[in-house]
């Protein structure tokens, strides 16, 4: 049981780290949700509810992310050492 609440902590850190940086680099390129979203295959509400924290980016849509918003995945995951310029 322990390493579930474990789990659910470190997702609930994911979500909350990932939403920010994907709407920080949305908003570096210059692009509107809509657009991040056509051009990831994916509805509006999806990319609005991980930048709100309230979802992750599913393992086959963060390198669609990445991708179209031309960041790292560890950039994006929070795991880099350097931020992304």
């Amino acid at each position: 049981m322990r390493g579930n609440l474990e789990t659910n902590a470190r997702t609930k850190m994911l979500m909350q780290s990932v939403g920010p940086r994907v709407r920080q680099a949305r908003k570096r390129k210059g692009i509107t949700m809509d657009a991040l979203a056509e051009q990831c295959g994916v509805s509006n509400q999806t990319i609005s509810r991980i930048e709100t924290g309230q979802s992750a980016p599913s393992l086959g849509l963060l390198p669609m992310l990445c991708a179209v918003l031309l960041v790292p995945a560890d950039w994006l995951l929070g795991t880099a050492a350097v931020d992304a310029e």
